[in-house]
């Protein structure tokens, strides 16, 4: 039970930090120390997918995964969650990347939202796991 209100928490905050990135320079963004970096990430053609911002983009994906989230008890919902946090996780971790090994620079609030989402996802699959062991114990 507690993971499942830590998963929720998580979902808020990174719903929440994608607004704030939205609405936000990265000159006047607490979260960015090294504000060149954040400036550069910001200003690349990986910030924006169809000349939409990806902090947008996010809030949206992070809104309809929470929505699943509260509504895991309905099948096609709970197949929905696992799967978005799935591809969720792996988007962050290629833009991680793209940040380290192409652009060569780090914005620190991308990051945090980026991990926010690999751990999301690592959380998920534990929930499963627990789900599927409940499974196999009652049915033994």
């Amino acid at each position: 039970m507690k993971i499942d209100k830590f998963i929720t928490a998580i979902l808020i905050i990174e719903i929440l930090l994608c607004i704030y990135s939205a609405v936000t320079t990265s000159s006047n963004n607490f979260l960015c120390s090294t504000k060149s970096s954040c400036d550069l990430i910001q200003a690349s053609p990986f910030s924006h997918v169809l000349g939409i911002k990806l902090s947008i983009i996010a809030i949206f994906a992070f809104l309809i995964l929470l929505f699943c989230w509260l509504e895991r008890d309905k099948k096609f919902f709970n197949r929905a969650y696992f799967i978005m946090s799935l591809v969720g996780a792996g988007l962050a971790i290629i833009y991680i990347s793209l940040q380290i090994f192409i652009i060569r620079a780090i914005c620190e609030s991308c990051v945090i939202i980026d991990i926010l989402a690999i751990i999301l996802y690592i959380l998920i699959c534990v929930k499963k796991a627990r789900e599927q062991t409940t499974m196999r114990v009652k049915f033994k």
